[in-house]
Formats: C-alpha cells, structure tokens, sequence
C-alpha cells in the first residue's frame, strides 16, 4: 500500500492513531508513505516502522539553501539531513526527489544538490527537469518556458523550464551526471547490493534500473533537441 498524501504525518494524531491501529490488527501489510523532512521525528518513524510502513519519500529539491529557499517549502538542509539519518536509525528505506533548473539555477548550485545527494545518501534519488504548472512571475523573470522541448519519464506535467544561464542541453547533462554521480559509487553499488534479499527485491532494483534507462536514453542518444 502507498498513501499518496505528499505531507503524511502533518496531522500528526491521525498519523500515530493509525499506526496505533494497523499495529493493533497486526495485519500482513506493508506500506510507503510520501511526507516532509520537518515532520518525521523518533516516536513517530518508532510508530510507523513498527505498524509496517517500509519507505519514505522526501521532496529534497535542490542541494543549495538559496535556491531551496526560493520554493517556499521552509525547509533547511540541516532538517533534511537529520531526517534521513533517523530513518537509517529506524531501518526505513529512503527515496529523495531532487529538481534540477528551478529559477536561479547555476552549475554551481547544481553539484551542491549531487553533492547533498551523495552526503545523505538515501536508499534511491530521483532527478528530475524543472517543470513549469502555472504562470508565476518570478519564473518567468529568472528564465524561460521551452514549449518545443520534448518531455521524458523523468519530468511529466507542466511545460520544461530553463532558468537563465543555462541552456536545455546543460541541463539534460546534468541529470545524467547527477544519476551517474550518484548511483555509480562503490559503496551505494554494494549497500543496494545488500538490500537483494528475494526475488522481488531482484525485480525492484531491475524495474527501476529500465526506468532511470528510459528517460535517460534520449539525452544520452542525442534524440531530445539541444541547443548551444
């Protein structure tokens, strides 16, 4: 099961009297949720580890405290560290999802977010192109909406967005930088090693393996238009 709420937890007494539930029918479920780094502590991951929840996804965003500013989530790096430390505490499998070319976007605040992605080092990282769902000023002003531009599986919805300063073809090189970056480590290699416990976890791996691929394949193949 997935609760696809993005901020599960922000209720906090309805999160823990569902646990409290799910703990006390002691059915055969697991189960994933979406939620914040500023709204996981011990007690409630303690809750949720123990009612079957297995894996966490964070909106991470972006490595740079400027840019991550900028989005309005009031998060701090400092809260998203220790989130995904607790949840290594808790036994909990992690996925960070990373956005690359929000506004005011540079290189340089791009290899902070790989960098920031290495450092807390979750289970899986996602990356994915900026993607602009509604007119919004600032965006506009700090860059511009490419229509023409072909979307991938690795940034659906919304029209591709190119902060100033970087071109389309930048930044469809450093989502493939970023994948590499990060998954082709030695020791994230062999600690997704150790999580292949069945066959199912054989599947999973290979499931997200063809995924990544996918959306990768274009950019690496030259058939999503670039420009200089």
């Amino acid at each position: 099961v997935e609760f696809y709420d993005p901020t599960f937890g922000v209720r906090r007494t309805q999160a823990i009297g569902l646990c409290e539930q799910l703990i006390e029918r002691n059915w055969d479920l697991t189960w994933s949720a979406y939620t914040r780094c500023d709204l996981v502590d011990d007690e409630l991951l303690n809750m949720m580890k123990a009612a079957g929840c297995h894996t966490l996804l964070f909106g991470v965003e972006s490595g740079d405290e400027v840019v991550l500013e900028r989005t309005g989530k009031e998060l701090r790096h400092k809260d998203i560290e220790h989130a995904f430390e607790l949840c290594k505490k808790h036994g909990l499998r992690t996925i960070a999802s990373f956005i690359l070319g929000l506004p005011k976007e540079s290189e340089q605040s791009l290899q902070k977010t790989l960098e920031l992605a290495k450092r807390i080092d979750p289970t899986y990282a996602q990356f994915h192109l900026a993607r602009a769902f509604f007119e919004n000023d600032e965006w506009k002003e700090s860059g511009t909406v490419a229509e023409h531009w072909e979307v991938t599986s690795a940034s659906v919805n919304g029209q591709a967005y190119c902060p100033t300063g970087l071109t389309e073809r930048q930044l469809q090189k450093w989502l493939v930088r970023s994948y590499v970056g990060f998954y082709l480590r030695p020791q994230k290699l062999i600690s997704l090693m150790r999580t292949l416990q069945s066959a199912e976890d054989v599947l999973r791996i290979a499931r997200g393996v063809r995924q990544v691929s996918n959306h990768l394949s274009p950019m690496l193949f030259g058939a999503v238009g670039s420009s200089s």
